[in-house]
């Protein structure tokens, strides 16, 4: 009769502490532990799948129970080794606490505590995924695990060591498995292909050790499973493997990948088919492109290549590419579509229709309309700052400019004057000024609506000159208190020896002077003029209710009437000037000022309009009434 299979895993299980891979630590501290005599009543290993847990307890039970021990090299020739490397020992008892997890199962191991060793020295209980055990099988066993009997171990074994009860992990020595390097698995892998004579590439073999997960059982087991392909002589490749774990290719995810960074549906949409009529699952294929982001995560965020190099899952022929193509991502970018890919996972297993969801997670994913794109948001930031600094704000595709424009100073023009009696029929012209009089009234005089221009443009000028002063005070200040000022105030006078700034409202006037924002205006004024100047803040009803110079908005008024008034010439004097520029002004003030609960209306207006425009675009948003 032929002898029985023994699975690659079982048949090449460590059997000693110098076989452990990637576990030195542990093994070294057991080993100190046993050469002192220093042996623990109870230990918990602990750490995830195929790390060597329930190994290293059977290398501990054969240590201390050798006929040469307690020693840290078991012979593994006498009967208790051997007993115990094939489960037969009765002085070493292993239970599955995930089928034996009652109360009645940790009764039955108390009444076998009682017994002595019958060919060993330690009675040795190890009871694998201990973490299944039911509340109340813990609590049976607490007190033997705190009190055992003389020359009684026990050895916990679990993947999940939160869900043991503090009071049991409090009364172990705990010891944590880590995972095994993707090197370590590769160097082992390599050395049972030659024991096993299986033809496979080094390519393959990389990729076994990377899709293991750090777990050396896995990696193995998965060995054993594709050296049955190579009976006919031929080398076992990276393509059968990827069919045996039913794994997209490289090639695969780098082209859908690549599709998503140039945002080209049409390809994404194809590619994605090809893969699915290959027989893969969507749940499979989304499961795959979250660990490929996370290459390149690793990537982008790593210093260097070495840091991060064992973390990744990637070959070395495409490691170079899968480098290229992280550069056409930002850290965040990645990790934002890493966190809607997990989202969405949930939603594809509970889907009736895996394909056309897969094809809309991909297609909102390639668009990602609600994924900041940091770079984009970067360059607009900078170029805003730039053009803040230097006052000449253009309104452009990508910035919308804000309320204030750093204008030329415009002087006004000089105007004429010339003598004037309050009626004609007083008036008395000196002869040599006669001549004077007559040229001007036939050439230079201005008509009224050159007078009105005159004013408006020595307004403007003034108007000019504030604006652009306000421009300077806001280009010190940092950015984020210049978005707050250009939002929420508006400068009432601006000068050398007084600055007035209204504020939208009572609660904004509060926000300034319990914050560091007034401060900080204070600091950019003396920066400006060189010297301390007194800052008054008001609001905008104040401006009203007190009838000081409003806020100008670019908003046009209707202009009144010059109310007439009798004289000898067309040509304005400058107290008819102020007149009707005070007329004006008092006709406009309505007009200007922002009524109160009427926030909505007045950002549909200048001059928030333009701000509100420049954050709309800056961020991609619209306004919600």
């Amino acid at each position: 009769m032929a002898e029985s299979y023994i699975p690659l895993y079982r048949k090449y299980r460590p059997q000693s502490f110098g076989d452990l891979v990637g576990q030195e630590v542990v093994s070294k501290a057991l080993c100190n532990a046993i050469e002192l005599g220093k042996i623990s009543h109870a230990y918990l290993f602990t750490g995830s799948r195929g790390t060597g847990k329930t190994s290293a307890a059977r290398i501990l039970a054969k240590s201390l129970n050798c006929k040469n021990g307690p020693t840290i090299k078991p012979c593994g020739e006498c009967e208790n080794c051997q007993n115990i490397a094939m489960g037969k020992a009765l002085d070493v008892i292993e239970i599955d606490a995930a089928s034996n997890n009652g109360v009645e199962d940790a009764r039955d191991i108390i009444e076998k505590v009682q017994f002595v060793p019958v060919s060993g020295k330690y009675k040795i209980f190890i009871i694998d995924e201990v973490h299944m055990l039911t509340s109340a099988a813990f609590n049976a066993l607490l007190k033997t695990i705190e009190e055992p009997p003389e020359n009684l171990v026990f050895i916990l074994a679990t993947t999940e060591s939160h869900k043991v009860i503090d009071t049991i992990v409090s009364r172990c020595q705990r010891f944590d498995f880590q995972k095994i390097t993707t090197k370590d698995i590769e160097n082992r892998l390599e050395y049972i292909a030659k024991e096993e004579k299986i033809n496979i590439s080094k390519e393959a073999i990389s990729l076994i050790a990377n899709r293991s997960a750090g777990g050396m059982r896995d990696a193995i087991a998965l060995l054993d499973q594709a050296s049955v392909l190579g009976l006919d002589g031929a080398e076992i490749g990276v393509g059968d493997i990827l069919q045996i774990i039913g794994a997209l290719s490289e090639d695969d995810l780098y082209s859908i990948t690549e599709a998503l960074a140039d945002k080209n549906a049409s390809e994404l949409l194809l590619h994605l088919n090809k893969i699915i009529q290959k027989g893969n699952e969507p749940l499979l294929i989304l499961k795959e492109l979250i660990e490929y982001f996370r290459n390149l995560l690793l990537l982008k965020s790593a210093n260097s290549l070495q840091e991060v190099r064992n973390l990744l899952n990637i070959t070395d022929n495409y490691l170079p590419k899968v480098e290229a193509q992280a550069k056409k991502f930002e850290a965040i970018e990645i990790a934002q579509i890493i966190e809607k890919m997990v989202g969405y996972e949930y939603n594809l297993k509970n889907t009736t229709n895996q394909i056309l969801i897969i094809e809309v997670i991909l297609v909102s994913i390639l668009y990602r309309q609600d994924i900041l794109l940091l770079n984009t948001l970067e360059k607009r930031v900078s170029e805003l700052e730039a053009r803040l600094g230097e006052g000449n704000i253009a309104r452009s595709p990508s910035i919308i400019n804000p309320p204030y424009i750093k204008a030329p100073e415009i002087a006004p023009k000089s105007l004429p004057t010339i003598e004037q009696t309050p009626s004609s029929k007083n008036l008395e012209i000196k002869p040599e000024k006669q001549e004077i009089l007559s040229s001007s009234v036939e050439v230079d005089a201005p008509s009224k609506d050159e007078a009105v221009s005159n004013a408006n443009t020595q307004k403007k000028a003034t108007d000019d000159y504030k604006e652009k002063a306000w421009a300077d005070l806001l280009g010190i200040l940092a950015p984020s208190q210049r978005s707050f000022y250009l939002q929420m105030a508006k400068p009432v006078e601006l000068s050398a020896d007084k600055i007035i700034i209204a504020v939208r409202n009572e609660i904004w006037l509060k926000n300034i002077k319990e914050s560091n924002k007034l401060k900080e205006l204070q600091d950019a004024t003396k920066q400006l003029y060189h010297k301390d100047i007194p800052i008054q803040l008001i609001t905008f009803n104040d401006i009203k209710d007190t009838k000081k110079k409003s806020i100008e908005l670019p908003k046009e008024a209707p202009i009144q009437k010059e109310p007439e008034v009798q004289r000898v010439s067309n040509i304005p004097t400058e107290d008819d000037l102020a007149d009707f520029a005070e007329i004006k002004k008092e006709d406009t003030k309505q007009a200007e000022l922002p009524q109160e609960g009427a926030d909505l209306e007045l950002l549909k207006n200048q001059p928030y309009k333009e701000t509100v425009d420049m954050i709309v675009d800056l961020f991609q948003g619209k306004i919600i009434e």
